[in-house]
């Protein structure tokens, strides 16, 4: 008894009947992802303006946490959780910050505990205007994962939904 595998046949007339309902897929698909792209855009020029005014600053780690995030019922995911002091104007400060995403990644994780132990030196950068304000990132492709992630799902949207549209 075995499995047989036949290609569908189907009549132009058929294809020509479905051809509405991919075009409107297709743009749905289209528009998301135009979407998803714009929004991405906007969040990367934001982030890589506000840390552009910012001031780096070299900082003490003093506090390193990883704190689980519960992501449905079984996942998990860890965000890091870091305290640092620096120095700003002659005034010592203490402030913490947490990293702008999360991860179940142990390559990942390890990473961070590594980069980020207490005792170490690291750049932050603080908000001029309110100096208890601060932030890990800079200018590098790591504090930008998420409008990079954004546009690569838009962009495979995009091209999807321009395949069905044709």
């Amino acid at each position: 008894m075995g499995i047989t595998i036949r290609p569908i046949r189907t009549s132009k007339a058929q294809w020509a009947e479905s051809r509405p309902i991919l075009r409107g897929i297709g743009l749905i698909l289209l528009a998301t992802g135009l979407a998803l792209l714009a929004n991405s855009i906007y969040s990367g020029m934001h982030k890589y303006r506000r840390i552009g005014q910012w001031v780096p600053v070299d900082a003490l780690i003093l506090e390193f946490h990883l704190v689980n995030e519960p992501h449905g019922r079984v996942l998990s995911d860890y965000r890091a959780h870091i305290t640092f002091q620096y120095e700003v104007g002659g005034r010592t400060l203490v402030s913490s910050t947490q990293s702008d995403y999360t991860t179940s990644s142990a390559s990942t994780m390890r990473d961070l505990t590594l980069s980020y132990r207490p005792g170490g030196h690291r750049q932050i950068r603080y908000n001029p205007e309110q100096q208890q304000e601060i932030t890990i990132d800079n200018r590098d492709v790591g504090s930008f994962r998420q409008p990079l992630w954004l546009a690569a799902w838009g962009v495979g949207l995009v091209v999807v939904g321009l395949a069905f549209i044709r």
